[in-house]
């Protein structure tokens, strides 16, 4: 019976603790159409079905939740957040978390304008004094702000992207400055013909899914890692990205 207990602890220890590893993971972000959102009650967007395709691979189970952007950095902060979504890797507010290091998706910031002035605007340059929406608490780029506060062009705050789409539309603003896909999404949404993106984006910043100090040593993280990627050859990640996005810009 010794012997038999001597194998057996040693067999025990050669492997990694059955408490390091996940099943089940709950996974908080705020509302951001198309990466997440809510409709007839239920959360869905783009990093919604990408997590969802991840854990279904590695065999756990996610379930998502939402909270208003001040509570889930409040949450973050007092380590009552197992994963999180979506974080710029300069972002110090998560310094408690650990980052992926495959983006989970990247921010264009997108100029977006009327299909009748494509000759007219190529750039930021050339909307010297016009006036170009931004959703309030959107968070422009230095090149953006710089030009506003040199009064070069107008910035037209408004209280959502499908207001500035609308105008813009209309011809009532120059152009709309956005995320990419957050402005594909909307104009897929309102069904706009006549809006397009400027090519190239003014900056493009990668975002990452982040995991608190209990994932550290899980392989959780590794996991996530190898299988967004391989989504990303297989092309089940831009399939996602299309289901919610049109092309507009050909």
């Amino acid at each position: 019976m010794k012997l038999n207990f001597t194998m057996l602890f040693l067999i025990f220890i050669s492997f990694p603790s059955l408490s390091k590893q996940v099943t089940e993971l709950t996974c908080y972000g705020t509302t951001f159409a198309p990466y997440s959102f809510i409709e007839k009650g239920i959360i869905k967007g783009i990093n919604i079905d990408v997590i969802t395709a991840i854990s279904k691979q590695i065999n756990i189970t996610v379930t998502f939740k939402t909270l208003p952007w001040q509570r889930l950095l409040k949450n973050i902060a007092a380590d009552k957040i197992g994963c999180a979504t979506a974080f710029f890797n300069s972002s110090e507010r998560v310094n408690n978390m650990f980052f992926m290091t495959e983006p989970l998706s990247i921010t264009d910031y997108t100029l977006f304008i009327h299909k009748n002035n494509a000759d007219k605007y190529k750039n930021l340059k050339d909307f010297a004094g016009a006036s170009i929406g931004v959703n309030r608490g959107f968070q422009t780029t230095p090149e953006f702000e710089q030009a506003v506060t040199l009064g070069l062009i107008k910035q037209y705050d408004v209280g959502s992207e499908q207001q500035s789409l609308r105008m813009l539309s209309t011809a009532r603003l120059a152009g709309v400055l956005t995320d990419k896909n957050v402005g594909l999404f909307n104009i897929k949404k309102m069904a706009l013909k006549n809006l397009i993106p400027i090519k190239p984006a003014l900056k493009s910043i990668p975002v990452f899914l982040v995991f608190s100090q209990q994932h550290q040593d899980s392989g959780l993280i590794e996991q996530f890692n190898r299988v967004l990627f391989q989504m990303k050859q297989d092309g089940t990640y831009q399939r996602i990205f299309d289901k919610y996005l049109t092309v507009v810009d050909k």
